[in-house]
């Protein structure tokens, strides 16, 4: 027997159930409402924690405290502000996203789209490194660092290694920087430049513990693999190949 889908409401019932269960007026519930859409598209902006925001909403504007690590603030998707120019170039925000999927993945935290296949992404498959990278360009944080011009020294640097020494300091940099179950200074722990390899774990969300856990699927707490190790230095090299297509395998020196 199939099973019965219940059917998602929409933003106006919504309202009406808000109201029903808050006793305010349907014009107070909607001034929170329009304000709450207001500060996830200034925090989704700022590349800040919506969480930390609209738990500021709820103390009346006053700043949030730090607070436990463990709070989570989730806003269904109904009650989202709306695209954007980018949503409609199919360019989302899931990175800070407040909102998520059915199985807990983000969608869009302006529009609420889920267009993104996450139980593909997190089998991690070697072969399909490419849709890995494909998806991480319709973030538009990720989407940001996949488009940004590597400095000076980044650049240097590449040629020197050639593919072949990249992907071995690759390796080396993912084992360090987020190998461990608790990384040190996880979170914060991988600089933006200076070396294509700090653009591209960024780019590819291999910076830190918690963004792998998002888009590949690892949890926190433990350490990574060999397989999940090898995935990740796959999905990095994607983007090191992407930005300097012409790089040679070996640096000019061991070509020499």
């Amino acid at each position: 027997m199939a099973k019965e889908v219940t059917p998602t409401p929409t933003k106006t019932e919504l309202l009406a159930n808000i109201v029903a269960g808050t006793g305010l007026s349907k014009e107070q519930v909607a001034a929170v409402l329009e304000a709450l859409a207001a500060q996830i598209k200034k925090a989704l902006g700022n590349g800040r924690s919506v969480a930390r925001t609209i738990i500021g909403l709820a103390q009346g504007g006053k700043k949030a405290s730090a607070g436990p690590a463990t709070v989570k603030v989730t806003v269904v998707p109904e009650l989202l502000p709306g695209p954007d120019e980018d949503c409609i170039r199919s360019l989302h925000t899931y990175y800070m996203s407040p909102a998520t999927n059915m199985c807990g993945n983000p969608v869009c935290g302006l529009c609420g789209k889920d267009e993104i296949d996450w139980g593909r992404l997190h089998r991690r498959d070697l072969a399909d490194v490419a849709y890995a990278g494909a998806q991480l360009k319709t973030d538009r944080f990720r989407y940001k660092r996949w488009a940004k011009d590597l400095d000076e020294k980044a650049l240097r640097h590449a040629a020197r290694k050639g593919l072949t020494g990249l992907e071995e300091a690759a390796r080396k940099r993912i084992k360090a920087s987020v190998g461990p179950a608790e990384p040190f200074r996880d979170g914060n722990q991988t600089p933006f430049k200076g070396n294509i390899i700090y653009y591209g774990q960024h780019a590819t969300a291999t910076c830190c513990r918690k963004c792998i856990e998002v888009w590949h699927g690892i949890p926190k707490g433990r350490d990574l693999t060999e397989k999940e190790t090898d995935y990740l230095v796959a999905v990095l090299m994607e983007y090191i190949s992407f930005k300097l297509p012409a790089l040679g395998t070996e640096s000019p020196s061991v070509a020499t």
